[in-house]
């Protein structure tokens, strides 16, 4: 099963303009509750936990070039990482 997740409306509401993003590799294995995405606004760094386990399959290259398209499109251009699940 593939799993895509994203930041929803309200977690980028939180964390506002958003100036960088560090993401998990492609073939990475991620576990459910893990820390796996960084967010960095103002000198801070704000981090994600992973909703599920499984092998990262692809990541959003284009959100890592310009992180405003997760405030702008948090549902669509603004994913972040596509999983595969294996249960």
């Amino acid at each position: 099963m593939w799993y895509g997740w994203a930041a929803d409306e309200f977690a980028t509401a939180l964390l506002g303009k958003v100036e960088r993003i560090e993401l998990p590799k492609p073939g990475q294995w991620i576990r459910q509750g893990q820390k796996v995405a960084s967010f960095y606004r103002d000198g801070r760094k704000t981090e994600m936990v992973s909703p599920t386990e499984g092998e990262v399959m692809e990541i959003n290259a284009e959100i890592l070039t310009n992180p405003a398209i997760l405030r702008q499109q948090p549902y669509g251009r603004g994913w972040l990482v596509s999983v595969h699940v294996p249960d």
